[in-house]
């Protein structure tokens, strides 16, 4: 019975509560440029990002803090809830953690231009 209850109130979570979806913090266009808040961020801004995405996606600290969250959220929610709250709480955790994963493994996919070496010009 507790499984269906669960269920039950799974769906009810999805259709009633608006989460923060993973294209609303950075937007990666088809041409892998990307954009916050609607403007495209400099080229400067976009090797960092990927640099830093693809560092912090193979972080141990990432690994270990996302896993620890995961788990203590599972637990509150389906060995220790009691109420919707516990439910809901739950639920928005692992859709956060979710959600931070899903970005930063888009944003480490994204190709790179690589800066082309400027032409010395010849003096006489």
């Amino acid at each position: 019975m507790n499984r269906i209850k669960h269920a039950i109130l799974n769906l009810l979570i999805k259709k009633a509560y608006r989460l923060v979806g993973d294209n609303e913090v950075i937007q990666v266009s088809t041409a892998g440029k990307l954009f916050m808040g609607g403007s495209e961020l400099s080229e400067g801004v976009v090797q960092n990002i990927v640099h830093d995405a693809k560092y912090f996606q193979k972080s141990e600290l990432w690994k270990i803090i996302s896993n620890q969250i995961r788990d203590i959220a599972n637990k509150n929610t389906m060995t220790n809830g009691t109420s919707l709250d516990d439910l809901l709480v739950g639920k928005t955790t692992l859709h956060t953690v979710g959600m931070i994963e899903n970005t930063i493994t888009k944003l480490a996919q994204v190709e790179v231009k690589k800066a082309e070496p400027k032409e010395k010009t010849k003096t006489k």
